[in-house]
């Protein structure tokens, strides 16, 4: 073999190198849905034994803004078994930072024991990268929006997390809709806010009256693919409703107005499927186009052949 010959095969080995890294890297930086889960919480059994539980929360590099955030039940088992969480969108953009805290009493602020950042990298979205990354434990850097205590010390301990890419579709599309409050929402926050005020008057702060209360979510997370629109509960793996997007028919109008006092209902999404309308909210007139077009856009392109 001639020298001229091997010199071409290494440029063009390295030129297929080099295209296969920036392919990667370009797809790492596309969001998509994703799976996390916390496997396990490694730390000392005398702070176990008093109840922890996890804030998780998904953060754009490197300060903001702020894109999820997740709360697990309290356990006191090292082997956390939590349910896997939904996250609507995730790249390697982003990162993961696991707040671990200590429910002491009701009647008194959580505490602080320490928190894992998880950086993504570009390689997160491969389908072979399903290992459990161990993520030790670093200082209170990343604030919550629940006041804590002992926030200056800092632990030793380490999270085992996993995050697995769930759907590799490039035109893939989400984004928050929500869902009007039923009666029970409304009993619910009701008694909320009369607690705290209770709390207020024996000398204790509304949000930490309220921070060991699971406040009620009608957010959802809607994700929309080639062929399917899944609507997913905060924190939940499963989607609550799949629309098939050759079955169902887009109810829309100009005046597309709830009420004028109400700004974080004014405009519907209204999704007529196998007899019944299903009315999502969301807050702005461009959100409400933009899922009418990329709806109205990928239900063409199944029904047209």
């Amino acid at each position: 073999m001639s020298y001229d010959v091997a010199a071409t095969m290494i440029q063009y080995a390295w030129r297929c190198h080099i295209a296969r890294s920036l392919k990667a890297k370009l797809q790492a930086q596309i969001g998509r849905p994703a799976q996390l889960q916390i496997h396990e919480v490694q730390l000392s059994e005398k702070w176990l034994r008093l109840g922890t539980y996890c804030i998780v929360t998904v953060l754009r590099r490197p300060y903001g803004p702020l894109m999820y955030q997740y709360k697990t039940e309290v356990t006191k088992d090292k082997k956390v078994n939590h349910e896997p969480f939904f996250v609507p969108i995730m790249s390697c953009k982003y990162d993961v930072i696991v707040t671990v805290i200590a429910e002491q009493s009701r009647l008194s602020y959580p505490m602080f024991l320490g928190q894992a950042v998880l950086k993504v990298d570009d390689m997160w979205a491969n389908a072979g990268n399903l290992r459990v990354r161990v993520v030790p434990f670093k200082a209170y850097q990343f604030p919550v929006d629940i006041q804590l205590q002992n926030c200056d010390r800092l632990l030793d301990g380490h999270l085992k997390l996993s995050l697995v890419s769930l759907n590799a579709s490039m035109s893939s599309f989400s984004g928050q809709l929500g869902v009007q409050a039923t009666s029970v929402s409304k009993t619910l926050a009701a008694v909320r806010q009369h607690l705290g005020k209770l709390y207020m008057k024996n000398g204790m702060s509304y949000e930490a009256s309220l921070s060991w209360y699971r406040q009620t979510d009608v957010r959802h997370w809607g994700v929309l693919t080639d062929t399917f629109l899944s609507i997913y509960s905060q924190g939940a793996l499963f989607p609550l409703k799949n629309f098939d997007l050759r079955k169902i028919q887009l109810l829309h109008w100009e005046d597309n107005q709830i009420s004028e006092n109400n700004e974080k209902l004014k405009y519907q999404l209204k999704i007529y499927h196998e007899g019944a309308v299903n009315t999502f909210y969301v807050d702005s007139k461009y959100e409400y186009q933009q899922w009418l077009y990329r709806i109205d856009s990928n239900r063409r392109k199944l029904l047209v052949p």
